[in-house]
């Protein structure tokens, strides 16, 4: 499930207790979601529409397998797009099913 991070904080903040700049967008990264930086509602209005838009025409594809992946493995997994397929763009997150 990807994780969409909005932060309307400019810069760091030494003093917050709150998640950091590389926490938030490793996280995002992780989970195929995505860290918006905004200073202003409207942009605030702007990455909701723009994270709506995205969850509304997206694919997940994924699969199984009969043992766990290593490292190594789960980096050559390579997903690829018809050539017809412009302006499209491929995000990939690993999780570990149940089990």
């Amino acid at each position: 499930m990807p994780i969409y991070v909005i932060n309307m904080i400019q810069g760091e903040d030494p003093w917050s207790r709150g998640p950091r700049k590389p926490d938030m967008e490793a996280i995002a990264k992780a989970s195929g979601g995505r860290v918006y930086y905004v200073g202003s509602m409207d942009a605030v209005l702007w990455a909701y529409g723009h994270i709506g838009n995205e969850l509304r025409s997206q694919y997940m594809l994924g699969y199984s397998t009969s043992a766990p992946l290593t490292s190594k493995e789960v980096q050559s997994i390579k997903v690829e797009l018809k050539s017809g397929a412009k302006n499209r763009e491929v995000r990939m997150a690993v999780g570990r099913g149940r089990g």
